[in-house]
Formats: structure tokens, C-alpha cells, sequence
């Protein structure tokens, strides 16, 4: 596999990268399962560094009193 091939993720809060439409942006947002039930909420988005698209979220879940999430 070429450099060219291999994309590294990177998170968006980590760079200086705007995006398209503000209004769109799920960080933050509840995420819930297929039963309905709250799983926790998207805390950033990681994108590939070739094409600078989204390709994961990443989410926070669990812990307590917001320690160790």
C-alpha cells in the first residue's frame, strides 16, 4: 500500500478545518440505540486526512457525574 493509499484519522477539533455548513454539526448531539436508549453524546467527528472527510464519530459514554466518560 502507497502513502497515497493510507489515510490517517484525525479528530475535526484537532485541526483549523471549517466546516461546509455550521448548522450541520452533530458534536454534542444525543446518540440512542436501536431500542431508543440513550448511549451518550457525539464529543467529536474524525476525518480521513486524504479527502478530509467525516468517516467516524466519536462518542462519550458512561461514567459518572461526567468523570470517566
Amino acid at each position: 500500500m502507497t502513502d497515497q493509499m493510507r489515510a490517517s484519522m484525525m479528530k475535526l477539533d484537532d485541526t483549523e478545518l471549517p466546516l461546509a455548513d455550521p448548522g450541520e454539526d452533530i458534536r454534542g448531539r444525543t446518540v440512542v440505540d436501536e431500542a431508543g436508549e440513550e448511549v451518550g453524546a457525539v464529543d467529536d467527528l474524525m476525518i480521513d486526512d486524504q479527502e478530509t472527510k467525516v468517516r467516524f464519530m466519536e462518542v462519550g459514554a458512561g461514567g459518572f457525574l461526567g468523570l470517566g466518560e
